[in-house]
């Protein structure tokens, strides 16, 4: 699993690679639930949330 913490303002669409995994997620980020499923929507692309072991890792998916 590929972790980063990498935190970008104003990023362009398109900036975080699907399948990429952060720790935290960008500044700016709007909640949007989906089909019963927890995501967030930041500068044109999707993050989807889960839990691990050192905690809440946030992974780049497809747009739902």
């Amino acid at each position: 699993m590929r972790k980063s913490s990498l935190l970008v303002v104003g990023a362009a669409s398109g900036y975080y690679p699907i399948g990429a995994t952060y720790s935290a997620l960008p500044a700016g980020c709007a909640y949007s639930p989906y089909g019963g499923v927890s995501y967030y929507s930041c500068y044109g692309s999707w993050f989807r949330p889960y839990y691990g072991a050192d905690g809440t890792y946030y992974d780049v998916v497809a747009t739902p």
